[in-house]
């Protein structure tokens, strides 16, 4: 018997949310995928995750960039046409990002019910480190949220407290463009960029902002994980450097509070 095989899956970054939103997927039914890059398909499902033992996801709620839509005609004119049919498409390009970014957290949970009701009784949506062992411990499936991109907070540092208290437990501070926080490295492969899209999406070289620095110094106050994917070499060393200086100040804390 190998035993990797019966061992559960803890998978960090999967993002069945924004099909689910778009296109009112359902997470308790099984989609084709198929070989092909789709970025439209619905990869994952509780049937999927079934299969293969995935006991925990860390699900990412990522909201297309703006200037990617901007950047690339064919989804800019792709998402007018589907806009006339279904308004979700004009909220994205058209509406603050942190307030679409809640609209698709809210659907996302509204779907976990929906799958809970549809025969996945054991569906935990964990908001905290309890609720995540409790679910672990009784054997359950746990999903946790996550952001994708720190454009979804829209500038505004006030934004990643209210998400937290929703349950997010990460963030991944850069993605396919650069946003209020910091640079990025890109992420769209060569052969992927088609028909003259995704011209802005390129390695920078920049790194974190001001809100970037302290959006970085919060996430740390508040116990948050910070996912370095896609940021400039520059942003990661500037943020294992504060995340170096704020541990030697609780340390000094401590050491002092521990001398009274």
């Amino acid at each position: 018997m190998n035993l990797l095989n019966h061992l559960p899956v803890f998978d960090l970054h999967v993002h069945p949310s924004l099909k689910v939103y778009l296109f009112n997927k359902k997470l308790y039914r099984q989609y084709p995928s198929g070989g092909a890059w789709n970025p439209l398909s619905m990869r994952v499902s509780l049937p999927k995750m079934n299969k293969g033992n995935a006991r925990t996801i860390v699900s990412s709620i990522y909201l297309p960039e703006k200037k990617m839509i901007d950047d690339c005609t064919l989804m800019r004119v792709g998402m007018r046409a589907l806009g006339l049919f279904n308004s979700k498409f004009r909220r994205i390009r058209e509406r603050n990002p942190f307030e679409v970014t809640i609209e698709i957290l809210d659907h996302f949970e509204g779907a976990v019910e929906q799958a809970k009701k549809k025969g996945w009784p054991d569906l935990v949506l964990a908001r905290s480190l309890q609720e995540l062992r409790e679910a672990e411990a009784a054997g359950k499936t746990a999903m946790i949220h996550a952001i994708e991109g720190a454009h979804s907070l829209a500038g505004n540092l006030e934004n990643l407290k209210k998400l937290f208290d929703r349950g997010v437990c990460m963030l991944t501070l850069a993605h396919f463009y650069e946003n209020e926080a910091t640079q990025t490295v890109g992420g769209i492969p060569d052969d992927k960029k088609f028909l003259g899209c995704f011209k802005n999406s390129q390695e920078q070289h920049g790194g974190l902002s001001d809100f970037g620095m302290q959006l970085v110094k919060e996430m740390i106050r508040l116990g948050m994980l910070i996912d370095l994917t896609h940021c400039t070499p520059r942003a990661r060393l500037e943020i294992f450097q504060i995340n170096d200086k704020q541990d030697q100040e609780s340390i000094s804390d401590f050491s002092l509070s521990g001398s009274k």
